[in-house]
């Protein structure tokens, strides 16, 4: 990498060297602006110790693609790259390290970060990195730049978002034109979708048709993760035990039986729990109707006949 380097610093005498360095270190404006066009990658490291070194020149220094990742690593360290408009810039450069950049991430702002993984032009490795980066923040991100991000994000992290069952992100992803169907069908098949989620899906206009996901929300309807779990290893048992002979052959089968029963002790579990939800309901609906009646009392209003 020291070629290119010894290659331009032979453009100059030693005297003309050591005037350009001077003029680096000390020049300003238009001038330091001309200077950090020099093609000597000593004179571009002198021009960053210029403390007349503004936004504008370090942004106009970026713009070149000809600059070397040993001076992208000198401007990561520079102050001016608190600045995010800097920090952007530097990120975006294609001589730009995987680690450098990894750093660099860790300053952007949430929805920098998304820009970088939306808009075009981007490399891959720095969209993989920007989105990993997102990923990490996202349970401390408060629900309104979720649900935004809901509603542009692409397939990695609508992913990440779905899975985490919110109701009102789940309702701003489902017209999001990168949102595809296995994306909902991994969600469905998870523990974490809600009732109000699966009726979300299923009444959406885009996706209540969709022939996987009708049968991905029954089967969430009538059989929870637990259940299906129960049923395929009590099946698998039974299969077994017809397959095989003497003490094995017992042992499977009564395993299997002994699923059976777990199997109905949970479907009694769960419709004690239904109906206690529903004695709940009806108990908080009654305590309405006679606070109504009250008030009607109060009110002196009478039922016309």
């Amino acid at each position: 990498m020291s070629q290119p380097k010894d290659d331009a610093q032979k453009q100059y005498s030693p005297s003309a060297l050591v005037a350009l360095l001077k003029r680096a270190l000390c020049a300003d404006g238009d001038e330091l602006k001309h200077i950090l066009t020099e093609p000597c990658a000593e004179v571009l490291h002198a021009a960053l110790k210029n403390i007349s070194l503004t936004e504008e020149h370090l942004l106009h220094l970026l713009h070149r693609h000809d600059i070397s990742s040993d001076l992208l690593r000198a401007i990561t360290k520079h102050k001016l790259c608190q600045n995010h408009r800097i920090a952007m810039a530097t990120v975006k450069h294609p001589a730009l390290s995987p680690a450098l950049a990894k750093q660099l991430l860790q300053q952007l702002h949430l929805f920098e970060l998304l820009n970088l993984c939306t808009l075009p032009g981007q490399t891959a490795d720095l969209k993989a990195a920007a989105e990993h980066s997102i990923i990490q923040r996202l349970p401390t991100e408060p629900l309104g730049n979720k649900i935004t991000m809901a509603r542009r994000s692409h397939a990695p992290l609508l992913l990440s978002l779905i899975k985490e069952g919110q109701p009102q992100i789940i309702d701003a992803s489902l017209d999001n034109p990168h949102l595809t169907e296995s994306i909902l069908f991994q969600f469905l098949t998870m523990g974490n979708s809600s009732a109000q989620t699966i009726s979300a899906i299923a009444r959406h206009p885009r996706w209540q048709k969709r022939r996987n996901l009708q049968l991905a929300i029954d089967i969430k309807k009538h059989f929870s993760m637990g259940s299906l779990v129960v049923m395929i290893i009590t099946c698998i048992l039974f299969i077994a035990a017809v397959i095989s002979k003497g003490f094995t052959h017992d042992i499977l089968l009564e395993s299997a039986v002994f699923l059976v029963s777990v199997k109905l002790i949970m479907m009694s579990y769960k419709n004690i729990d239904e109906t206690n939800s529903m004695h709940s309901k009806l108990d908080k609906i009654y305590q309405k109707l006679n606070e109504l009646e009250v008030y009607r009392a109060e009110a002196g209003i009478t039922e016309k006949k």
